[in-house]
């Protein structure tokens, strides 16, 4: 095996940062190099350019055209800081109810979103408070995909963030079921992630959500209080409350759509 091909066996998809430590590693520094290499290993079929920047390995004997990318990766490597994130993060933790052709990443830095073989890439600017408090690799871990590594959210970051951003998380009724999937949560991570992002909306959206699932996911009542003092002074709307019919939760400040108190998705279930 050619160090080349030693190189594309440990990144199925790659960056053109990550070629260059590998150019490094090997005592080349050379962008000529390193440029010309990239261009005649795709004019071979070895390579497959995803974006600027951005390349996949092709399978020995396997058209480009033809090559399963796995969308994960490209999404976590599609910036520097790349860390995959709300619903996407639900996936990967195979935790998520349905399956989106949208992958969603975190960078600090602000870009459009972009497709790939019809997938849709959105990249998510990170929450400006932890942009502020150069936090952003709070609630983030390390998750294998074959032989490569991609920063996710842990659940508990996810479960903050989805309930924070519904429109990432493909509305209420997904983030319920999710919440639903996780079994357990660390309520003192979610609550000091709660604490960082300063959001009170978000808090009585998580406060409002754990208390229901309290016993399921072994939810103590301190950490529901810890959310409490977080809450709206003001009584706040969630979703589509404003057109009615809807509800009040007196604890949380919370006006909700019927729909996501009821939960009339599981009526519909039978």
């Amino acid at each position: 095996m050619s160090a080349f091909q030693s190189f594309l066996a440990k990144h199925p998809v790659f960056s053109v940062d990550d070629f260059r430590s590998f150019q490094k590693e090997r005592g080349s520094e050379s962008p000529a190099t390193r440029k010309n290499i990239l261009a005649r290993q795709e004019a071979r079929g070895r390579i497959l350019r995803i974006r600027r920047g951005l390349y996949a390995a092709v399978p020995t004997n396997v058209h480009p055209d033809n090559a399963q990318i796995d969308p994960f990766l490209v999404a976590g490597k599609a910036a520097p800081d790349a860390v995959l994130a709300y619903h996407t993060a639900a996936e990967v933790h195979g935790k998520a109810y349905s399956i989106f052709n949208e992958y969603q990443y975190l960078t600090s830095r602000v870009s459009r979103p972009w497709t790939f073989r019809q997938m849709r890439f959105r990249p998510v600017l990170q929450p400006k408070p932890l942009r502020e408090s150069r936090k952003q690799s709070y609630g983030v871990e390390q998750l294998t995909r074959g032989s490569t590594g991609v920063s996710v959210t842990t659940l508990e970051r996810t479960s903050v963030d989805m309930l924070d951003r519904l429109d990432m998380a493909g509305g209420f009724e997904e983030t319920w079921r999710f919440l639903e999937s996780t079994g357990f949560l660390h309520t003192d991570e979610v609550v000091s992630y709660v604490r960082l992002l300063g959001n009170s909306t978000t808090a009585a959206k998580v406060g409002y959500c754990l208390e229901r699932l309290r016993e399921q996911l072994a939810v103590d009542e301190s950490s529901l209080k810890l959310l409490e003092e977080m809450r709206p002074k003001q009584p706040h709307y969630v979703g589509k409350a404003k057109t009615g019919p809807n509800r009040f939760s007196p604890r949380w400040n919370l006006v909700l759509p019927e729909l996501y108190v009821d939960m009339a998705w599981r009526e519909e279930e039978g």
